[in-house]
């Protein structure tokens, strides 16, 4: 039996990028760009070693060996899952890691039926498969870094106007664009933009019965803390040449003053 690690880490690790990407997009899960490639590189390694073993494996009997690597599989791939969604345990967990291994027995379902019905993807499905992965890595790699170019310029304008609505309530205030503002939702894995509570008060925002949110965080001098969140309607960042608006947004409700001058009520997260 004739190994090519080269072709087999290749082809491996365009598809275990493209599955991860696959299940962040069906599951709505926030993606770590990092985790993903490490994710993706350490099954594309893996599954080199298991090729190189099960060669070995044919040639006598290697059952109790095999048997243990496929256990390994399952645990690998929560791995990956977790690399790949980070922070995520439990449940979340369990139903990405379901998600992944479904739609990868889709994906090849779909390729082994092409290779059966279509003679000129059976004499080139190597060739094939190499090259349409490649191109939507390229395709996603370029989108990414176009995504992380256009973020650092749009961040340099630092104060923006903005535009929430909850409801009824729309309320006009200033945001600022923070590359700090890591805070994520757990549940939802949305990205939380962090606004005053008093503007919220002022607006009759939180007398009203609404379903809130706990988001946990971390700060200086603030080991564990918990803050409450709430869910926007939309929020719109007007435009001389181009107005950006994003549709249920996750809201942080600060107690204090965000800005000691004032001069904005809403720090912006760089992912929306």
């Amino acid at each position: 039996m004739e190994i090519y690690p080269d072709v087999i880490f290749l082809e491996n690790f365009l598809m275990d990028y493209i599955l991860l990407l696959l299940t962040g997009k069906v599951l709505h899960r926030q993606r770590h760009p990092w985790g993903i490639l490490v994710a993706a590189m350490a099954g594309s390694s893996y599954t080199v070693i298991y090729y190189i073993v099960l060669a070995e494996a044919s040639g006598y009997a290697g059952g109790n060996l095999l048997r243990g690597m496929s256990l390994a599989n399952f645990l690998l791939l929560v791995l990956m899952v977790k690399a790949a969604f980070h922070p995520i345990r439990g449940k979340e967990l369990f139903v990405c890691s379901a998600t992944c291994l479904g739609l990868s027995f889709v994906t090849g379902g779909v390729l082994h039926w092409l290779e059966r019905m279509v003679p000129f993807v059976r004499a080139h499905s190597t060739h094939l498969s190499m090259l349409m992965g490649s191109f939507l890595f390229g395709y996603l790699f370029l989108k990414k870094l176009y995504a992380v170019i256009r973020e650092r310029y749009f961040s340099e304008t630092c104060h923006l106007p903005v535009s929430i609505t909850i409801g009824e309530k729309k309320i006009n205030c200033t945001g600022l664009m923070d590359s700090g503002n890591s805070l994520y939702e757990p549940i939802t894995g949305k990205p939380v933009v962090i606004v005053e509570e008093q503007m919220l008060r002022e607006h009759e925002i939180l007398q009203r019965e609404r379903g809130f949110f706990a988001i946990p965080y971390h700060a200086i001098g603030t080991e564990k803390g918990m803050m409450k969140g709430v869910l926007a309607d939309e929020l719109e960042i007007p435009g001389e040449q181009e107005e950006k608006k994003w549709e249920k947004v996750m809201l942080g409700i600060y107690e204090g003053k965000i800005s000691r001058t004032g001069d904005y009520q809403v720090i912006l997260h760089p992912k929306l």
